[in-house]
């Protein structure tokens, strides 16, 4: 079965950081066999920050600990602004099916469902 995948970024830091979530997605849905949604509302590390590490806050105790441990961290929530994470939007063809997902607090996202 064929799976395609494209992914939407804005703004250069997010373009820079396109390489990182295809890497991440790929992970995600090949070796976890996450669904787009899924994988889109797993917890964020951002680590574009020179050595500094901002852990999102819906992220286990004991993964932001370990990070505190290797790198100078603080931690965030996902909020509709101003955004701590990349917002970016995919889309996967599974097959002759599509799905879609946004950044999960973007209000500007919305779903079609296919038929």
């Amino acid at each position: 079965m064929s799976i395609r995948i494209a992914i939407l970024v804005e703004g250069a830091t997010e373009r820079a950081l396109l390489p990182t979530l295809r890497v991440f997605l790929k992970a995600r849905l090949t070796d976890h066999g996450m669904t787009l949604e899924e994988a889109f509302h797993q917890g964020r590390i951002d680590m574009s920050g020179g050595g500094k590490v901002v852990a999102d806050s819906a992220l286990s105790a004991q993964v932001i600990a370990a990070l505190g441990a290797a790198f100078p961290t603080s931690s965030a929530r996902r909020t509709v602004y101003p955004y701590a994470y990349a917002c970016p939007a995919g889309v996967m063809r599974v097959g002759d099916m599509n799905t879609g997902c946004t950044e999960i607090m973007s209000p500007w996202g919305d779903a079609v469902a296919e038929s």
